[in-house]
């Protein structure tokens, strides 16, 4: 007997037939639920709207959150693993952190900061016993300090270190600086700030045999910070002048074996190695790639299309992308030649700079004339001024207690550089949104970078 049951048509045990071609039976579900065939389920699931899907890892009937999540997101965002919703492409490594409002990394060798980011690792202590050698926790990153402050040439003992993502860009420097407790120099000077592996660079071995060698770890690091471009207020002629003053404390109880040597054939030998680097010694400024990073969004400064500005002259906007390594996404910064403030100017580095004074054919990223807020490549300067394209890298005052996220400001006067502010968080930190100059606020995450080496 073939019988004709009605789709809809319900028994007195509550089950409702379906359509006859699917042969079964399926439970009578109730508002705002529909039944799933799906071979996972086979069972009444929330009625997602439409361009979604139930998934049950997050949620479902009677609970707070239903399980339903896009099927596809929009373009610029992907779907995250812990919880489905579609949130901006972060890369390789990293997740978008809701938390945070910004990209970042899954994993980290020594643990995250309150930011998100990874920590850096634990200074180093070279001879392991914290007496000679001692781990230097920087209690300030500083991109103008000068040579005094930077190998704490005082008996104040101050922990000001560079901006270690500008001194880490040179691969020669992928180090952490050290206290160096010299008990012929503590009087005098206190503890320095020395490179621990350092060999002496441009000492005659034969003077290097009976001269201490503190003096030379700290003249290698003042050498090393004017390689990665702190040459501004860190010269050579500083660096050496330094380093003969240094030595000279050694004078008169200088000994070779059981022998003392005299005074006066110290200060021969002291001035021998001065000269010895003077002649010998060879720092000049390298020019290194580095990223700058958003702190709030995890997004890295990039180049990105190409604009005329007022005056119609050709230029690049800049935009915040997911930190790629790619060369569009790589600056040179350059101690401002003009400049006794410690500013920068920051060179995309497909654009060489051709040092002749005036930076005509140089290219500059900055904000430009005043009422010009958007960031974009132009022209460094005009009759050899560089006022224009100048940024300084101010730290955060809230960042210079023993700090872990180096960020700094991005600072042209009262302005700073930001991302254009998006009607959400997550919005803010897809690819592509625009960077300009706004006024500086001290307590947004938005207005502060981190400078990494580039990848």
């Amino acid at each position: 007997t073939i019988y004709s049951i009605r789709v809809g048509a319900r028994n007195n045990v509550g089950i409702t037939w379906s359509f006859y071609k699917t042969a079964r039976p399926m439970p009578d579900c109730g508002p705002g639920t529909v039944f799933s065939f799906l071979p996972a389920y086979r069972k009444c699931i929330p009625d997602c709207p439409d361009g979604h899907q139930y998934v049950e890892n997050f949620g479902g009937i009677g609970q707070s959150d239903t399980g339903c999540r896009p099927i596809t997101c929009p373009a610029g965002y992907d779907h995250s693993p812990s919880d489905g919703w579609c949130v901006p492409e972060c890369a390789s490594g990293e997740l978008y952190s809701a938390t945070h409002g910004g990209c970042r990394p899954t994993s980290c060798a020594h643990g995250l900061t309150s930011h998100g980011y990874c920590k850096p690792p634990e200074p180093s202590d070279s001879d392991n016993t914290g007496t000679f050698y001692s781990k230097l926790y920087c209690s300030q990153y500083l991109a103008d300090a000068s040579l005094n402050s930077y190998l704490s040439i005082s008996k104040d003992d101050k922990s000001v270190c560079p901006a270690m993502g500008i001194f880490h860009a040179r691969p020669g420097n992928r180090y952490t600086p050290e206290w160096a407790d010299d008990a012929t120099l503590r009087s005098k000077y206190g503890k320095l700030i020395v490179k621990a592996a350092a060999d002496c660079t441009g000492i005659p071995n034969i003077i290097e045999q009976f001269l201490r060698i503190t003096p030379c770890k700290s003249h290698d690091y003042c050498y090393d910070l004017i390689r990665a471009g702190f040459s501004r207020f860190v010269t050579k002629a500083s660096c050496d002048t330094t380093f003969r003053e240094l030595l000279r404390t050694y004078c008169p109880s200088l000994k070779l074996g059981r022998v003392t040597i005299t005074f006066a054939g110290c200060v021969r030998a002291v001035d021998s190695a001065y000269m010895g680097v003077v002649k010998l010694g060879k720092a000049t400024a390298e020019s290194h790639g580095v990223q700058l990073r958003n702190v709030k969004t995890g997004k890295c400064l990039s180049l990105e299309r190409a604009r005329r500005d007022a005056n119609d002259v050709n230029t690049l906007s800049l935009s915040l992308q997911r930190c790629r390594g790619l060369s569009i996404q790589t600056f040179r910064l350059v101690q401002s030649p003009t400049s006794d403030t410690g500013a920068f100017l920051i060179m995309p580095r497909f654009a060489l700079r051709n040092n002749d004074g005036v930076s005509r054919n140089d290219e500059c990223v900055s904000a430009g004339q005043s009422g010009q807020r958007a960031i974009v490549t132009r022209v460094c300067a005009t009759s050899g001024r560089f006022s224009l394209a100048e940024v300084i890298l101010q730290p955060r005052a809230t960042e210079l207690r023993r700090p872990t996220t180096q960020g700094f400001e991005l600072r042209q006067g009262a302005q700073c550089w930001t991302p254009l502010k998006q009607s959400s968080a997550s919005a803010t930190a897809l690819d592509t949104v625009a960077v300009v100059s706004a006024k500086c606020d001290t307590t947004s995450q938005l207005h502060r970078w981190l400078v990494q080496p580039a990848r």
